[in-house]
């Protein structure tokens, strides 16, 4: 397996059938470690060969599943194990969390009462409608600043609003209710966050991989 995309397992602890609740449960991690090896190899495929809104959907969903399966995986260990275990990128691993479920609320779906991320812009009156791409767009590159839509910057750290979009991979058309749906506002978005969001997540997995593999049974058993 390539190291720089897949999750390989090589401190081996993921291996160690005695670290999880029960036999079942490392059976079923399996599942889990081939998922997300099979969602991070469509992943490396699809972002530098992106084509059009349908992929651009296809990236933020697999970059949403690709980010559940260690909180899932972690539910199948014996939870004493975890008591030392600490991520070293914990902070920004939870700040991707948020990020993510800002961009699927708004881009993927709209629960009730789940489109709320005012740190990311926004409050619960945001409607998407379409997915845009700057770098081709006329409005973009405008000089006239009378001719240029709203526009705000969304990014792992939050929203920055009233900024330049032009060199963003894509954005999410909308309008706000509070404002009367009266135009389209644009939020611009890079596929490099999301490529931070995987990384976090294959690291994560890594060093969990390696702290197991430390563990011995005798002091558990």
């Amino acid at each position: 397996m390539d190291k720089d995309i897949y999750f390989t397992g090589n401190g081996r602890g993921v291996d160690k059938i005695w670290v999880y609740n029960s036999k079942t449960e490392y059976e079923l991690s399996n599942d889990y470690i081939q998922k997300l090896n099979y969602n991070l190899k469509d992943f490396y495929d699809l972002k530098d060969n992106h084509n059009g809104r349908k992929d651009i959907y296809y990236l933020v969903q697999l970059t949403q599943w690709i980010i559940e399966i260690p909180y899932a995986y972690i539910s199948l260990l014996r939870p004493e194990l975890l008591d030392e275990f600490k991520f070293s990128k914990v902070d920004l691993l939870g700040q991707a969390v948020k990020y993510m479920q800002a961009l699927r609320s708004i881009l993927l779906a709209h629960p009730l009462e789940t489109d709320r991320h005012p740190k990311y812009g926004f409050d619960g009156d945001f409607i998407s409608v379409d997915i845009g791409f700057p770098k081709s767009s006329l409005f973009m590159i405008a000089t006239e600043d009378y001719l240029r839509p709203k526009c705000s910057k969304l990014s792992l750290d939050g929203i920055h609003r009233n900024e330049m979009i032009d060199d963003c991979d894509y954005s999410i058309v909308g309008y706000r209710k509070s404002e009367g749906a009266r135009f389209y506002q644009y939020v611009g978005c890079n596929i490099s966050d999301l490529v931070v969001v995987v990384d976090l997540v294959k690291d994560y997995m890594n060093e969990l991989d390696v702290y197991l593999s430390k563990q011995k049974k005798k002091h558990y058993l």
